[in-house]
């Protein structure tokens, strides 16, 4: 299992527990909470540290479309899914986006059912 996390919830000791159930993580951490480079790995990332926990470090940009127009971002995403062969950096990049997608959607639909609410409550 892997957990997508906002970074909002990413405190040492979160990550801490949620490495020890065995599930793995993914989430985007700003560049600037920067992250030590233990070791560059072959396809671009590197191994790093949060708390106890080794971690992969990818650094990306994502760039995200809505009807506001485009916004494109540096991320560092911070995986306990170090082996590179198993799990790419770019497929992490592809599922990290789509979980930005389905935000996304979800703020455009909780949107728009509330602008259908009246001042009594009904549609």
């Amino acid at each position: 299992m892997i957990v997508l996390l906002d970074r909002g919830f990413a405190t040492n000791a979160f990550l801490q527990a949620v490495a020890a159930t065995g599930a793995a993580f993914l989430f985007g951490s700003p560049p600037s909470a920067n992250p030590p480079v233990l070791r560059r790995l072959p396809d671009g990332p590197f191994l790093s540290r949060i708390g106890p926990v080794d971690v992969r470090i990818i650094e990306c940009e994502i760039t995200i479309a809505t009807t506001a127009g485009t916004h494109t971002g540096v991320y560092c995403l911070a995986t306990t899914l170090l082996d590179t062969r198993a799990h790419p950096a770019s497929e992490l990049v592809r599922l990290y986006h789509e979980r930005w997608r389905g935000l996304l959607a979800h703020a455009a639909a909780s949107r728009s059912v509330g602008a259908g609410v009246g001042a009594g409550g009904a549609a």
